[in-house]
């Protein structure tokens, strides 16, 4: 066995050839392993049972579910079959349309949800490894991968019921195809390029994020070429993207008077109002809430622990530095990783600051970029090294090498999917389950044509398949204006609903300045306390099924 068929030495950018392999097969073997148990638990979470199964999927995935059977009903954009809806990114409603409409509702379709989404996934791994493969050895890609894939926040993130996994999926082809302009530059292939960034962001409005990354990698590989030749294909790949996402725009502005989605601003704004007692942001307030979530939390949603990923990043810039890798692709591909983090920095500044909502499954790619980052960074440190050693030493050294990066690559292996395990024998979202129960008890004490309100709707309207009337705006954009013009409570006493569910007193108490002053006419008589079996408090409050009625105005 040579010692090239493993860690070997990089490319340069014009040849371009993947490293040497002489017949030997048990690197690639290495990263097949870190590829199959990845995939393994993400299908075995399809398998929990429900109270599980229903913890690891989180409410927005309700939302999406409900809103496409409505749209595959020809109801058109609505989660309740009432009040219209812009709160979804499209791309992942429009594939889950035709999916709600084969397998209807129930707790087997969210099964198969799981399945689509691990398999989105799998496709993922497989084309990132397929592209990094071209220019780095298999056991560094398999290091950084498991870094990546194996994580129990990678794994819940990618198997959580909503966009992540195809976001991610949609930055590898964002990414696959801005290597094939920089390397063979064409009107085409900008258009290409244009055109993913497009369904990128369909796929995630704030993947524009990742597209602005690629955008500058781009530049930087590109400023020596004829500046006319570049104007002629950026514009061709901006019009490529604007003919992609124009049409979901302008029926945003036509529909609703507005680009945003009302999913965009309608938590963010109670959140505003709980911490500072104005709906509106503040630059100050906004700026100590991203530093305090950047310092506290930003390296631990990366996945590993923050000291870990601290330490593993400062290695990375000191290799890169001390031994001033060989101008090739791992140079290319390390500047790629670090634009990438550097871009979900700022998106994870910008959610924990404007929006003061940072959820881990915003952040799957980022994940990605820190196990492309550690694949090229250790790549190019091993081959660095070697390249300072004797030829008599040179072997020996790229056989530790090996040997080396096999032991941490099981070690992280291990260490990821026992952490993974645990997290899926005791999921988050505890309360999730008394949702679920709270939809089952409506669907069977009610009418099927009796409206329901709630804030937290995504469950009880799922499991309840009743009308049920999000009341926090985020799928529903007359809630929405109702909440921006503090008339909340005469929304609720004009919309007809005949029930009120949800985690009380807890939630109406944040939502109280909200309300308006039609709030004294809201009557609600307690019908049942629901506590789904070991389920947690949300807050400190169970929840509640009330009888709705309203006084005179």
């Amino acid at each position: 066995m040579s010692a090239s068929s493993t860690v070997g030495t990089e490319s340069s950018p014009e040849t371009a050839t993947a490293p040497s392999e002489t017949g030997s097969t048990w690197p690639r073997g290495v990263l097949l392993v870190v590829f199959v148990v990845g995939l393994a638990l993400r299908m075995a979470s399809a398998a929990l049972p429900e109270r599980l199964l229903t913890r690891i999927t989180v409410d927005d995935a309700f939302y999406y579910l409900r809103t496409a059977q409505e749209l595959g009903l020809g109801n058109g954009s609505t989660f309740d079959g009432i009040n219209s809806t812009n709160g979804y990114h499209p791309l992942w409603l429009w594939m889950l349309t035709p999916f709600t409409s084969v397998f209807g509702p129930g707790t087997g379709t969210v099964r198969l949800l799981i399945l689509l989404q691990a398999a989105i996934a799998a496709a993922t791994f497989l084309l990132a490894a397929r592209l990094l493969l071209r220019w780095l050895p298999p056991l560094a890609v398999a290091l950084g991968f498991a870094v990546w894939w194996l994580t129990p926040i990678s794994v819940l993130s990618s198997v959580s019921g909503v966009e992540s996994s195809l976001a991610c999926l949609m930055v590898v082809l964002l990414i696959t195809a801005a290597f094939r302009y920089v390397d063979s530059p064409s009107r085409w292939s900008a258009v290409v390029l244009g055109a993913v960034a497009g369904l990128a962001f369909l796929t995630r409005t704030d993947t524009a994020f990742a597209s602005a990354a690629v955008v500058v990698w781009v530049v930087v590989q590109v400023r020596t070429r004829p500046l006319r030749t570049l104007a002629a294909q950026a514009a061709s790949a901006a019009l490529a993207g604007l003919v992609v996402v124009l049409p979901w725009l302008v029926w945003n502005l036509a529909t609703f008077g507005t680009i945003e989605q009302a999913s965009t601003r309608a938590r963010p704004m109670v959140l505003w109002q709980l911490q500072t007692g104005d709906a509106t942001p503040r630059f100050a307030e906004a700026s100590n809430a991203a530093l305090s979530y950047l310092v506290d939390d930003w390296l631990g949603d990366l996945g590993w622990s923050p000291l870990l990923a601290l330490g593993a990043m400062i290695v990375a810039l000191w290799a890169w530095r001390r031994f001033g890798f060989q101008k090739g692709q791992t140079r290319r591909l390390l500047l790629l990783a670090v634009l990438l983090l550097g871009s979900g920095t700022l998106l994870a500044a910008f959610h924990s600051g404007v929006r003061l909502l940072a959820r881990e499954y915003y952040f799957e790619w980022v994940r990605m970029a820190v196990g492309i980052l550690v694949a090229a960074a250790v790549a190019g440190l091993v081959s660095a090294m070697a390249s300072t050693a004797t030829p008599e030493s040179r072997t020996a050294r790229l056989h530790r090498a090996n040997l080396c990066l096999c032991l941490l690559t099981g070690a992280t292996t291990l260490l990821a999917s026992a952490a993974t395990v645990q997290y899926l024998r005791d999921p988050p979202f505890g309360w999730q389950m008394s949702m679920v129960e709270a939809g089952r008890w409506l669907e069977e004490h009610t009418d099927p044509n009796e409206r329901i309100v709630s804030f937290n709707s995504g469950l009880i309207g799922y499991f309840s398949q009743r009308p049920v009337i999000n009341l926090d705006g985020v799928v529903n954009n007359a809630s929405l204006a109702a909440l921006e013009e503090r008339q909340l409570a005469r929304y609720i006493c004009d919309s007809g609903a005949k029930w009120y569910v949800d985690f009380d007193p807890v939630v109406l108490e944040e939502y109280r300045p909200f309300l308006g002053g039609d709030e004294p006419r809201l009557n609600l008589d307690r019908v049942t306390t629901i506590r789904g079996d070991g389920a947690d408090r949300y807050g400190r409050s169970e929840l509640e099924v009330f009888r709705l009625s309203c006084g005179p105005p």
